[in-house]
């Protein structure tokens, strides 16, 4: 699957990163509720050039489960990890423009505190949307371990949100 978004007359069109990542998540939100099964993430995607901050923060409170791995967030390996460990989960997993994965089990620091979340979500939601306000983020992109949905984030809003329980319909 390949999302594209088009550019100035004459350029080859640029791929849509964040849609294809949305998708991603959606599809193991799918998987995991064919299995009875929960999950969770919270995936953000930016420009981190010459951000080592990000790339030191990889010992937070949880394990970085990519530690030691190229991998990045179209990989099946990395959609085979999101089905296998609870562990993905804790902290943030964090990636480049690319879809590189910078690391994982990286607490966020919640800038914003006045950003409005949906009903019924709780401090992953939070700390996605005050991080989607950054100027070097391109989404966040959260799965919730308490209803399996996906929402994606951008600019302290979340503008998509997909439900893989069968009897309810993609909204927006």
């Amino acid at each position: 699957m390949s999302t594209m978004t088009a550019t100035a007359a004459g350029d080859a069109p640029e791929r849509d990163i964040c849609a294809e990542a949305f998708a991603l998540v959606c599809q193991t939100a799918d998987l995991l509720r064919e299995r009875g099964e929960r999950g969770g993430l919270l995936l953000v995607i930016g420009d981190f050039t010459g951000r080592l901050e990000i790339q030191d923060a990889r010992d937070d409170l949880y394990p970085n489960p990519f530690r030691g791995r190229d991998m990045n967030v179209f990989d099946k390996a990395f959609h085979q990890l999101l089905l296998a460990e609870a562990a993905v989960g804790k902290g943030a997993v964090v990636a480049d423009g690319s879809g590189r994965i910078l690391g994982g089990g990286i607490m966020l620091v919640i800038e914003h505190l006045d950003v409005v979340v949906p009903n019924g979500c709780f401090m992953r939601h939070l700390a996605a949307a005050s991080t989607s306000i950054r100027a070097d983020i391109q989404c966040v992109i959260t799965l919730s371990e308490e209803t399996n949905l996906v929402r994606r984030f951008v600019s302290g809003r979340a503008i998509a949100t997909y439900d893989p329980s069968p009897t309810k319909p993609e909204t927006e």
